[in-house]
């Protein structure tokens, strides 16, 4: 294991990275490739097919993401990914929770029956795992910049900060209030599928 401080990825961390990699890829490729056939390979049906797209963007830059971290030389810069990760699943899980009855399952067709049984599976032990990692690995965190590292600007520090704070408000109104927000969306949704959208905006918060 790292000794604490020297900002090394512990090697649980390295390899849940690749996991998490593993079973990001084929989600967003069914999202991205197949929109209309979500009814017979996704855990739920979604229409229209814009949000299903819309998911599968969200799903292929976690992909990015979990590859580097796998790839990654410093804890550090994967950190707050991780524990926004650890905050998207959580949301994941509350939400197959609240709309239990529209997955696919009973007589679903074949690979939509195994997708939710994988969907259930991944977001039962993905939130605890996730920040088991996290909580594990930070013991390694200089929490200090290295030499070599650029620096944010303060300006483009102060935008990010405020883009975070719109997001993690619109994500939260969309999570707790979907119906207030249908109403404003650029698109028909419903309550499960504008929770997806909504749990990116609070990741990224």
């Amino acid at each position: 294991p790292a000794r604490p401080h020297e900002d090394g990825l512990l090697s649980e961390t390295r390899w849940a990275g690749l996991a998490v990699f593993i079973i990001l890829v084929p989600a967003a490729a069914i999202l991205w490739v197949a929109p209309d056939r979500t009814a017979d390979l996704w855990a739920w049906p979604i229409q229209p097919e814009l949000t299903a797209i819309f998911l599968g963007s969200g799903y292929g830059a976690g992909a990015y993401f979990f590859w580097h971290t796998f790839r990654a030389g410093r804890w550090h810069p994967s950190s707050p990914g991780v524990l926004g990760a650890w905050v998207f699943a959580a949301l994941m899980l509350i939400a197959t929770g609240l709309h239990w009855g529209r997955f696919n399952h009973g007589d679903a067709p074949a690979l939509a029956a195994i997708a939710f049984y994988a969907w259930t599976i991944v977001y039962v032990i993905s939130p605890f795992a996730v920040f088991a990692i996290w909580w594990r690995n930070r013991g390694t965190d200089p929490r200090t910049a290295a030499a070599d590292e650029p620096r944010v600007p303060r300006g483009a520090l102060l935008a990010a900060r405020v883009f975070a704070t719109g997001a993690l408000a619109a994500g939260a109104l969309a999570f707790t209030a979907p119906q207030v927000a249908i109403d404003v969306w650029p698109w028909q949704v419903t309550p499960l599928s504008l929770r997806g959208p909504a749990r990116l905006a609070l990741q990224v918060g």
